[in-house]
């Protein structure tokens, strides 16, 4: 059995998002792990409050997530 947390901002993450990245993580651990694994995986997504979320010292709340996200795709493209 593998238990994942993924912690995030709130409303970082739509609930498309959250069904994709369960998904994908719970493929990842069954790639690993071995298929039979995969019905004993769990994925949890917590969304923790803009006031309790920092990176390198600065708030970080969705929006901010987003805007790095857009300018990093930016940079790829």
């Amino acid at each position: 059995m593998a238990l994942v947390t993924i912690e995030v901002p709130r409303d970082a993450l739509s609930g498309r998002q959250k069904d994709e990245v369960s998904r994908r993580v719970t493929d990842a651990l069954a790639c690993v792990l071995g298929e039979p694994l995969r019905e004993m995986t769990w994925v949890r997504i917590c969304e923790i409050e803009e006031h309790d979320w920092a990176v390198g010292g600065r708030p970080l709340d969705a929006c901010e997530l987003h805007r790095i996200a857009a300018a990093r795709a930016g940079e790829a493209a």
